[in-house]
């Protein structure tokens, strides 16, 4: 296996000299772990809590944390009812919503749910039934879980609202201003949105983002036929899907929003996949800082996927951040090769997934692994163990908790 920055230069997991690990706490709170190598000690410190303030200060935005208060970018989709009955309607919303919560998938789950329900008569043609709506005496209904809610607790709301006979159920707006919206930071995989979270900033502070922002939110409305065209049309009305944020983080061009903007583009085409879509509109009102940014570019965004943009910069990191700390020594009969991670605002999961990706790009290259585990010490001095099996990695600490 190697562990190497720089790709045409062989090297292996098993260093030509063996190093041995001797640690010593001081009074200020810092740990230093000396490599004795040929009887020359190389010391590298890392800071306790203590430091956390002042690693908070180096904090990027749209790299460790978002903004909301730039201004507003939506993505629009009017779609085709194919409808014409009233009858229909309570089927076919229900099918375009389970459309865009699939799309939606876990990236974006509504914790707030803001239901505009009517009632309609039956047999009547939509164009007209729309236009007559009877009124419920409680909506808009609103729903609110923290743990999100799926589609089927979104149907499940919906048939228990009582309706008058002859009449059907007209769900004509369903919104979501607060979401649990998964975002790829520099600290791994983050959902922001129902909770106050400090990856979620205001822009012209650092102050949190109370619960009800979040970073991403939809709607979905049910128009009549003035909202199409005049013919091409099956149905006689329209859905009007909409996708907004106030975050800039789409626009911006580091490796982190380069990633977010993939996985945006995805999300956004999957839902224009999904539908029958006749009109698209995009508009970015003002995000400040950021003259060019468009909201058609990051639809039409024809880059790597996410996927492969988030192995490469978890492969780049190992490569930058913990090669240079490898030492290799013996314990207990096995061979442990150990490097250090200072990065402690990187969670466990996300860890153990940069070193995964790491070790399985030096598999394909031939490059098995010369050591029996692998020891990732952390800034607060826990250890992250992993066994090597026939050069797969498995952690032995997979019942951990998560940070």
């Amino acid at each position: 296996m190697m562990l190497s920055s720089d790709s045409t230069t062989p090297c292996v997991w098993k260093p030509s000299v063996t190093l041995h690990c001797n640690r010593a706490v001081h009074s200020l709170g810092r740990e230093t772990v000396s490599l004795w190598r040929d009887d020359r000690c190389v010391s590298r410190s890392r800071t306790d809590d203590a430091g956390l303030k002042e690693l908070s200060e180096t904090m990027q935005k749209n790299e460790d944390y978002l903004t909301i208060g730039s201004g507003r970018a939506t993505w629009s989709f009017y779609i085709d009812s194919k409808i014409t009955q009233s009858d229909d309607v309570p089927a076919r919303t229900a099918s375009v919503v389970e459309r865009v919560f699939t799309a939606l998938g876990t990236d974006i789950v509504p914790a707030r749910l803001k239901l505009g329900v009517s009632s309609i008569p039956t047999e009547t043609p939509v164009r007209d039934a729309i236009k007559r709506p009877g009124s419920l005496a409680d909506s808009p209904f609103i729903f609110e879980d923290r743990d999100g809610f799926t589609f089927e607790n979104y149907a499940a709301q919906l048939a228990d609202i009582p309706i008058e006979d002859n009449t059907v159920l007209h769900n004509a707006k369903i919104g979501s201003a607060i979401t649990n919206s998964r975002i790829y930071l520099r600290s791994g995989m983050q959902t922001i949105g129902a909770e106050r979270s400090p990856y979620f900033r205001f822009e012209s502070s650092d102050a949190p983002v109370g619960p009800e922002y979040a970073p991403i939110a939809f709607s979905i409305l049910h128009l009549g036929p003035r909202y199409g065209p005049e013919d091409g049309l099956d149905g006689d009305s329209v859905y009007k899907v909409g996708i907004g944020t106030d975050s800039d983080i789409w626009f911006d061009e580091t490796p982190i929003a380069k990633i977010n903007r993939a996985r945006l583009h995805a999300l956004l085409y999957e839902i224009d996949s999904a539908l029958p879509v006749f009109q698209r509109s995009f508009i970015v009102d003002d995000m400040k800082g950021y003259g060019d940014a468009d909201a058609e570019a990051v639809f039409d965004y024809d880059g790597p996927p996410a996927e492969e943009l988030i192995k490469e910069y978890r492969i780049d990191w190992v490569e930058s951040e913990l090669v240079e700390t490898a030492a290799q020594y013996e314990e207990d009969g096995n061979t442990v090769f150990e490097v250090m991670s200072d990065a402690e605002s990187i969670t466990t999961d996300e860890l153990r997934k940069r070193t995964e990706a790491y070790v399985n790009q030096q598999q394909t290259k031939g490059n098995a692994p010369q050591a029996d585990r692998l020891r990732i010490i952390r800034t607060d001095g826990t250890p992250l163990e992993a066994r090597f099996s026939d050069g797969d990695i498995g952690w032995i600490d997979d019942d951990a908790d998560q940070r």
